[in-house]
């Protein structure tokens, strides 16, 4: 079940529109996405993190931004807020990435959940490219 809801949403990602099955989700807080990378690297960073925290559980989570759709994961561990199937993450390389850290400017990232039930819940978001993550 949950295979298919994951898959209808990414087929409604991909036709992307705001998919008309989904509902709106509200988050707790505002996802945060900064530059990942280690600081004795080159000064260029394309490596970008990205967090979304949630109010209830979820079973996948998805968000597009830039053009492209990343996957996030949860994990065991954590508490509260942290707590396994509220925190998400994921870790992707970008081009623009740098670019949106030094112009500190914010990008607009759709969110998609899936409920353990199996509905889809979506949100669009201003978030904010900081200099690191974490």
């Amino acid at each position: 079940m949950r295979t298919v809801a994951a898959a209808i949403a990414a087929v409604g990602l991909l036709a992307g529109g705001a998919w008309a099955g989904s509902l709106p989700l509200r988050l707790p807080r505002t996802p945060y996405m900064g530059l990942a990378c280690d600081k004795t690297q080159d000064l260029r960073c394309n490596r970008v993190g990205l967090a979304v925290w949630l109010r209830h559980p979820a079973s996948t989570v998805t968000a597009r931004l830039d053009g492209r759709i990343v996957t996030l994961s949860t994990r065991a561990g954590g508490s509260h807020a942290y707590a396994r199937t509220l925190f998400w993450q994921v870790f992707f390389h970008d081009a623009h990435a740098q670019a949106w850290a030094n112009a500190a400017r914010s990008i607009p990232v759709r969110v998609f959940v899936t409920t353990p039930a199996g509905k889809v819940m979506t949100t669009e978001t201003l978030v904010y490219v900081s200099e690191g993550y974490g």
